[in-house]
């Protein structure tokens, strides 16, 4: 709910530096019960796949100018989740700053 909440304060016309370009993106496509018109695209992605990554968010990286990194992929071990979730982040930073 991280997500959507602030995705809804970013897309209200009085947010700070509004108006905001909101865009979702994560693994598995939104729920039916997700209100699709607060963003303005959703993007389906696996961010532990460098390539996926890349192919997915290089061609909107001239449009970015602030992430807000709201996921958390939780395993049995902290040591893995160290390492994936560093990897998601390192992967969606590296496609983001690829652009132009």
């Amino acid at each position: 709910m991280a997500g959507l909440s602030l995705a809804e304060t970013l897309k209200q016309p009085d947010s700070l530096g509004a108006p905001w370009k909101v865009y979702g993106a994560a693994r598995r496509s939104p729920d039916d019960w997700f209100p699709s018109s607060i963003l303005d695209g959703f993007i389906n992605l696996d961010a532990v796949n460098s390539a996926d990554t890349h192919a997915k968010l290089s061609h909107i990286a001239h449009e970015i100018t602030h992430l807000f990194w709201v996921t958390f992929q939780f395993n049995a071990d902290e040591d893995v989740n160290i390492s994936v979730n560093r990897t998601m982040l390192v992967n969606v930073l590296n496609a983001l700053k690829s652009s132009p």
